[in-house]
């Protein structure tokens, strides 16, 4: 008696691949979607360190600027209780030709260090780089006569990532003058 045995066929149904060839593209999606996630995550976090540098490097600035003034011949402007988009002071420093100048005009904190009346438009320097703007500086000059004086600096840096998204992030320093 001869025995006829049923051959299966090796390899495997549509089914099967379909199954696999789904499965294969989840996790491709995944990868990709993941993948995307790291870079996009990376450009807003260097986003983020490039405006928190510039935004400390203009507050050092500023802080150059008002470091070492006193209220006899210090500021210039704002006056003692008011406040505004210029500040100018005069410096204790032989070395500094007086007056210094900090201003804002279309989007840029500007210095100017020559000498020269402030409200003269040439001479100035731009201190933040051309990716950066600035919006809503201000310089608040408060205290008393017999009590302590300060001038607040205060200004909103904006930026965008390399998606175009807008970043902004506010910085803010007081210093104390010396009586």
């Amino acid at each position: 008696m001869s025995s006829t045995k049923k051959k299966t066929p090796a390899g495997f149904t549509l089914i099967e691949t379909l199954v696999y060839l789904a499965l294969f593209a989840l996790i491709m999606v995944g990868l990709i979607g993941s993948a995307y996630n790291i870079f996009e995550g990376n450009n807003r976090t260097q986003t983020k360190t490039t405006l928190q540098e510039e935004g400390d490097f203009l507050l050092a600035k500023i802080n150059w600027v008002l470091i070492g003034l006193n209220p006899v011949n210090g500021i210039v402007g704002p006056v003692l209780g008011g406040s505004g988009l210029t500040l100018e002071v005069n410096k204790t420093d032989p070395l500094i030709i007086n007056p210094v100048c900090l201003t804002l005009t279309s989007g840029k904190v500007q210095i100017k260090k020559d000498g020269s009346i402030c409200s003269i438009t040439s001479g100035y320097i731009d201190l933040n780089n051309s990716n950066t703007t600035v919006s809503a500086l201000s310089f608040d000059h408060q205290g008393s006569a017999s009590g302590p004086e300060w001038v607040a600096a205060s200004f909103t840096l904006n930026t965008k990532t390399p998606e175009g998204h807008t970043y902004s992030q506010d910085f803010t320093t007081t210093k104390y003058l010396r009586k």
